[in-house]
């Protein structure tokens, strides 16, 4: 179990960013997130473990709020339980830029999991295809643990 979701800021390719960390719950203080957020800023929420169903309410409802207060938000290495609520939900990203999302990975010889960030460039497929090796074993290459067609189902409504 992870805890309530906490940030702290850092600084990607110039512009400001934070670092999003923990699970966004009811409990997620959303509100002071908002107050961190720069005119212009990149969100990293590649450690966010967990979103619950008030989460995801309070979460679409602090996009809302930053967009009417003129905040541009970017997403950057987007955690696999937002990459999963952005294929289900309607307006989960809000006005959003999506810039790379983070891939679940599994070895077929050592169980080894690991996530790693895949660009939304237009190559993301093809990346997919041609999977890491793994780190813990040496395997050639590590499988992609979920379904690809669903996995970027999202990108499919962004880009019609």
């Amino acid at each position: 179990m992870t805890g309530p979701l906490a940030w702290h800021a850092s600084t990607h390719a110039g512009r400001d960013t934070l670092v999003l960390e923990g699970d966004i719950t009811e409990d997620a203080d959303l509100d002071g997130l908002r107050a961190a957020l720069r005119t212009a800023t990149e969100l990293d929420t590649s450690a966010v473990r967990r979103i619950n169903s008030c989460g995801v309410r309070d979460w679409m409802a602090f996009l809302s709020a930053a967009e009417a207060e003129g905040k541009d938000i970017t997403l950057h290495r987007c955690a696999v339980p937002l990459v999963s609520q952005l294929n289900m939900i309607a307006n989960f990203r809000g006005h959003c830029t999506i810039t790379s999302v983070m891939a679940p990975f599994v070895c077929g010889a050592c169980d080894h999991e690991l996530t790693e960030e895949i660009a939304l460039d237009g190559t993301e497929r093809e990346r997919i295809q041609n999977p890491p090796p793994c780190p813990a074993c040496g395997a050639a290459a590590m499988e992609f643990d979920d379904l690809e067609e669903q996995f970027f189902a999202f990108l499919d409504d962004e880009r019609a």
